[in-house]
């Protein structure tokens, strides 16, 4: 019999067999969120960098760094496409599987459920400044933050202003820094292809290298957004007929619902601010690590409703929102995703073979073999 790992909401997690029966566990005590802590700490801050290229080289000295530059090359593939699901499953299993076989960490990566203080996101303990915590807010912005302009791949939104906006000033991550290799720096992160007048330059010049480019994770916490992470918002989501409803409705494909302005993954992201207002550097903050570990719980819940039709549907292509027409990405990536489409994390786990997606369309399978509680 196979053993699985379940993953839970700050929740012990342990090895069992898919045939065990999973019971309530109770929350994790102030050593085993350290514990967890000490493992993202391992990352960022004290194991090196495995992946050795031109590419990489300069600006990549962390082990966290392999993950961001290669979400930041491949960005142009996994974000807000008909990969997403998949592309995040297989990602946020590596960064498991690394933060315990490289890092020692025992248990498995937990996740945020965002819909529990969703009336007050300020509310939440895991946001609490506290030294277990994953930290709180970003110092208050000098003079005020006005409202953010963001461009994601030709997509313009305007983001309002939270109570924050500048670096996390407290235990567990002040003065923790990132690097990412924008084409301009600004104390407040800006998308990458905000600065860059021709967001394929990152393909058609491959062997140029990435520049460390080191600033602070900034967070710029917003109550206001963060209310439309409520529950019944997320069962909306969970209510989807088809794949494609829910990649609009949760995970960032071509958003199209009259009530909310965002899907619930960038909602997540906006209500924290700062950083996460940058889908390509966003891994850099820890928090993003458990916000997705949540919608990848979203869409395992959705896929068991029925999973004799939904473990292998699939929608749209390797294309930003799926939007063929823009010429830019189109000879690249306009070709439907099929199961067959493969997944270019290999290098993560210096692994030659690349995934599939039918590979990880099922959390339970040898490969990946996790549930949620």
């Amino acid at each position: 019999m196979s053993s699985c790992v379940v993953r839970g909401k700050s929740h012990i997690s342990h090895a069992i067999t898919i045939a065990d029966h999973v019971t309530t566990r109770s929350k994790l005590n102030d050593d085993e969120r350290k514990g967890y802590l000490d493992a993202v700490s391992c990352l960022h801050a004290t194991l090196p960098n495995l992946i050795i290229s031109k590419l990489y080289s300069r600006a990549s000295h962390f082990r966290i760094d392999d993950f961001l530059l290669t979400h930041t090359y491949y960005s142009f593939q996994n974000l807000f496409s008909g990969l997403s699901l998949h592309y995040n499953r297989w990602f946020l299993a590596i960064y498991d599987t690394v933060l315990r076989d490289e890092c020692k960490y025992p248990g498995a990566l937990p996740y945020w459920d965002f819909s529990e203080f969703s009336d007050d996101i300020t509310k939440d303990p895991i946001l609490s400044n506290s030294a277990t915590s994953l930290g709180g807010n970003g110092a208050p912005y000098p003079n005020g933050n006005g409202p953010v302009q963001v461009t994601y791949f030709g997509h313009n939104l305007t983001i309002p202003p939270g109570s924050g906006g500048g670096c996390i000033y407290d235990a567990p991550f002040k003065g923790t820094t990132y690097n990412s290799d924008p084409t301009e720096t600004s104390v407040y992160p800006w998308p990458l292809f905000d600065g860059t007048s021709n967001p394929i330059w990152w393909f058609t010049n491959p062997l140029c290298p990435y520049n460390p480019n080191d600033r602070c994770i900034s967070r710029d916490f917003n109550v206001d957004i963060g209310k439309d992470l409520r529950i019944s918002r997320i069962e909306e989501g969970l209510s989807c007929p088809d794949v494609g409803c829910f990649l609009s409705r949760v995970a960032g494909a071509v958003h199209d619902h009259d009530v909310y302005p965002f899907n619930i993954a960038d909602t997540a992201r906006f209500a924290i601010g700062g950083l996460q207002l940058d889908p390509i550097t966003a891994p850099n903050d820890p928090i993003w690590w458990l916000m997705q570990a949540n919608v990848d719980r979203l869409y395992s819940i959705w896929q068991n409703q029925d999973p004799d039709v939904r473990m292998n549907q699939i929608n749209g292509t390797i294309t930003p929102f799926n939007d063929i027409s823009n010429t830019q990405y189109q000879k690249y990536y306009d070709d439907p995703i099929t199961l067959g489409t493969r997944i270019p994390l290999h290098e993560l786990l210096l692994d030659a073979s690349q995934r599939s997606l039918r590979d990880v369309a099922n959390t339970t399978n040898e490969l990946i073999c996790y549930y949620y509680e």
